[in-house]
This record gives structure tokens, C-alpha cells and sequence, in this order.
């Protein structure tokens, strides 16, 4: 993102002065130079709501205002608000304790009245400008969140897909219905609970329990799927599917496999 992709004149302005001459000059002086959205207000203590309600992109603030002077306004903007617009304080003050003063309680910019015309509009340009880039940011960073978290979700489903159907595989096996691999799974969940699990863990129990019996996928049909009673040296062949699965399952971090 460049400057020249921000319209800066979309910008949205916020003056605040008691004197209504000095409002009428500044919209007159920004009107005239391309900017749009204009405000104002000549009773300081409307500031925080108004900004409430509009979310302005520059302030213009004066700084002798009967009821609270534009201190006590930069003091409440930051106290009410985490996140403000860039302040940029316009008085006939010239005193550098009042530039200092402002600047410590959050101004980005300082300029005395009289003002020169074409020095305030450089100034209102270059923090509209900053302002703007960095929202623009915000935004785009905000989509490319929201974008990484839908992209999360489907590869946590697929992934889960993927668990279900290979823990169906294995169970298929010997069970045509597998039906059991879901309560089992549900009971699991419930176990989980009752034994004092979080909510995490319990999801986890429950998504990775149908995984219990994916090593009978190493035991041969022969064995597996007789009817009659094992006989011993087949019963040592069978018990080896929880060492199969162990196997099959090891050597991955994730919470899902580790759980399994």
C-alpha cells in the first residue's frame, strides 16, 4: 500500500474551537483545499461522544476553551479511548511548556495561530495520511486474520474427516456397522467429563478415541475376522494391535495424534 492509493480528502476532520470565527476560517481553509467530511463543535465537552459516535481520522483542537481547555480534552480522549485519531492542536499559544505539555498528553502536531495556510495543510495531510495507511493496515490485516482462521477450520475439519474415516476403516473391519466407533467415542467424551477433563481435552478425547483400534489394520483377515474362539498363538497375534496402532500413531506432536 502507497500514499497515492489513500484518499486522504476522504479523511474524516474533527475541529474543535470556541470561537466561531476561527471554526468558519478552518472549514472554509480545509473545504477549499479537497477535504469532505468536516465537523465541529464549539462546546469542548462534546468531544469524547461525538468522537464516539464518528471515529474521526484528525482532530483539531484548540487549546483556551471555557468548561475544559484542550488539555483536559486530551486527558479524556485517553482515558475514555484506547485507540485515537491523531491530534493535532491549533492555539495562540506559543509557550514551549504548552507545546511540551500537549505533545507529553498525546498531540502528534503543534501549530500556532496565526497559522500560514499552506504549512497547516501540509501538516493535516501528513498525519491524514498516516493515519489512513496504518487503518488501512489494520483492515487488510484483520481480512488476512480472518482469512487464516477460516482456512484453520477447514483443515481441523478435513483433519478430523480424515481421523473419523480412518478409525471407521480400521473398525469396518470386523464391525459392518460401525456404529460402535461412535458411541464408543461419545462415551469417551463423557468419561472425559466426568473425570475432570477441560473442554479442550474432552473435544480431543472424543475426536481421537475412534483411532483406539487402527493397528487391527495389521492384523490378517484370518485371524481378525474368525468366528470361533482364537487360539492362543492367534490371541498373542490379535493382541497386537494396540502396539500396531502405537506404532502407526507415534512420532507426531500434535494434540490430536499424541492424544490418540
Amino acid at each position: 500500500m502507497t500514499s497515492s492509493h489513500i484518499d486522504i480528502f476522504a479523511g474524516k476532520l474533527f475541529i474543535v474551537d470556541d470561537e466561531p470565527i476561527n471554526v468558519k476560517l478552518l472549514e472554509r481553509t480545509l473545504a477549499k483545499a479537497g477535504y469532505q467530511d468536516i465537523e465541529s463543535t464549539m462546546d469542548p465537552r462534546e468531544v469524547c461522544d461525538r468522537f464516539a459516535e464518528k471515529d474521526h481520522d484528525l482532530i483539531l483542537l484548540d487549546l483556551n476553551m471555557p468548561h475544559m481547555d484542550g488539555f483536559a480534552v486530551l486527558k479524556a480522549l485517553s482515558e475514555r479511548f484506547d485507540r485515537l485519531p491523531p491530534v493535532l492542536v491549533l492555539t495562540a499559544q506559543s509557550a514551549q511548556e504548552y507545546r511540551t505539555e500537549a505533545l507529553e498528553l498525546g498531540a502528534q502536531d503543534y501549530v500556532t495561530k496565526p497559522f500560514e495556510r499552506n504549512e497547516l495543510l501540509h501538516r493535516v495531510r501528513n498525519l491524514l495520511e498516516s493515519r489512513l495507511y496504518r487503518r488501512g493496515l489494520e483492515l487488510l490485516n484483520e481480512s488476512l486474520e480472518e482469512k487464516v482462521e477460516e482456512r484453520t477450520k477447514q483443515l481441523q475439519h478435513t483433519r478430523l474427516q480424515v481421523v473419523r474415516r480412518l478409525g471407521r476403516a480400521a473398525e469396518y473391519r470386523d464391525n459392518e456397522t460401525g456404529l460402535h466407533i461412535v458411541r464408543m467415542s461419545k462415551i469417551s467424551y463423557l468419561l472425559g467429563q466426568a473425570m475432570g477433563m477441560d473442554s479442550y481435552q474432552c473435544d480431543l478425547l472424543l475426536n481421537a478415541s475412534p483411532m483406539h483400534d487402527i493397528g487391527k489394520i495389521g492384523i490378517p483377515d484370518n485371524i481378525l475376522l474368525k468366528p470361533g474362539k482364537f487360539e492362543p498363538e492367534e490371541w498373542e497375534i490379535m493382541k497386537q494391535h494396540a502396539q500396531m496402532g502405537a506404532d502407526i500413531l507415534e512420532g507426531e506432536e500434535s494434540d490430536l495424534l499424541s492424544m490418540a
